[in-house]
């Protein structure tokens, strides 16, 4: 922890660079209802490997990595209608936990003003 309020993280981009992140990212979404929905690539979560999260850490570092468009599909609501819902790929949702998981640390931090 920085004890310097002033002191900013000019390379938090840096920290998507970490494998052993995207590691925890999975252990922490494979078992969440709906997680082995496949998305628009058709793959699930049982499919992902160290070497699909090595490809995503040298798209980071090249600056390639692009999130792809989610699949969309409606659900039903306790009203009748239905509720749009955006499923996104595997690689994704890696991604999106690991942003996650690196703000989550930033912003809850007992030293963020």
């Amino acid at each position: 922890m920085n004890s310097n309020r002033q002191w900013v993280n000019h390379e938090i981009y840096r920290l998507m660079y970490r494998e052993d992140l995207y590691i925890v990212a999975y252990e922490r979404i494979k078992s969440k209802p709906g997680n082995m929905t496949p998305g628009t690539d058709e793959e699930t979560l049982d499919g992902f490997s160290l070497e699909g999260i090595r490809e995503i850490i040298q798209e980071m570092k090249t600056e390639q990595f692009r999130f792809k468009p989610v699949r969309q599909q409606f659900i039903p609501k306790p009203s009748g209608k239905m509720r749009k819902l955006g499923i996104p790929c595997v690689r994704d949702k890696i991604v999106q936990e690991v942003m996650r998981m690196i703000l989550e640390v930033i912003y809850d931090s007992p030293n963020t003003p």
